[in-house]
């Protein structure tokens, strides 16, 4: 058994360390802070709000302001229903700042395939409204179906107090549709995170995305990729 644990692990260290040497070329580098608070959970019922930054280490000055609420409703082990509401705030030096209020739907699906590797998919249907706050641009609502698949891996355990949980996975933004005001809307995502849970049921994780964006990003005269890394504290 461990050294199937093994072999994994080699795996998604390799699967990360070549997501990076196909995007060593690419101009854009992201960071993103985030945490998240339960305040309700029960055997079917669990809600959530956040509250994060994302910006961009490159010019033009990119930085976008992120609220958010989820409710989940458990269906059985593994279905699971989801909705929220995300509000976004874009600031960018070279294109018109803009309000994004996305309202959202989705459904889950967990599948254990042994003891210590579950996958994990989810269906989500975004409504985007993109109201901008300065500029000649019109209001625009634009609707955007995503689907993400993700490999978890629970770690050896060495101790009661923390459970650590390595995943990979990618997702495909099915409609490329965009706003007039994006800069760098997303085609697909490749991921990577590691996670630490502690006894306390709080949860921090670091994640890497690589970003594939489906349109030249403002200024720009090639395509570029993004790479983000992401620190997630939930409580």
């Amino acid at each position: 058994m461990r050294a199937k644990h093994n072999n994994i692990s080699y795996f998604v260290i390799a699967l990360a360390l070549f997501l990076i040497s196909q995007n060593v070329h690419s101009q854009l580098f992201l960071s993103k802070l985030k945490t998240t608070k339960t305040y309700y959970k029960n055997e079917k019922w669990q809600f959530r709000v956040g509250l994060g930054i994302k910006w961009l280490y490159d010019t033009p000055r990119w930085t976008r302001i992120e609220l958010d609420g989820l409710a989940q409703y458990r269906l059985d082990k593994s279905w699971n229903l989801l909705g929220g509401l995300d509000n976004l705030y874009r600031f960018e030096e070279s294109n018109e700042d803009f309000l994004e209020i996305r309202p959202w739907i989705g459904i889950t699906l967990q599948t254990p395939i042994r003891n210590w590797l579950v996958f994990k998919q989810r269906f989500k249907g975004e409504l985007r409204n993109f109201i901008y706050t300065e500029g000649n641009l019109d209001n625009e609502t634009v609707w955007r179906p995503r689907y993400r698949a993700l490999l978890d891996y629970n770690l050896k355990e060495r101790s009661p107090k923390r459970k650590w949980t390595l995943s990979g996975g990618i997702e495909w933004y099915i409609a490329e549709d965009f706003a007039s005001g994006e800069s760098f809307p997303s085609s697909q995502e490749y991921i990577i995170q590691v996670q630490c849970k502690f006894a306390n049921q709080s949860v921090v994780s670091i994640w890497y995305t690589l970003e594939r964006f489906s349109k030249l990003g403002s200024g720009s005269q090639v395509r570029q990729d993004g790479n983000t890394i992401s620190l997630i504290y939930s409580f």
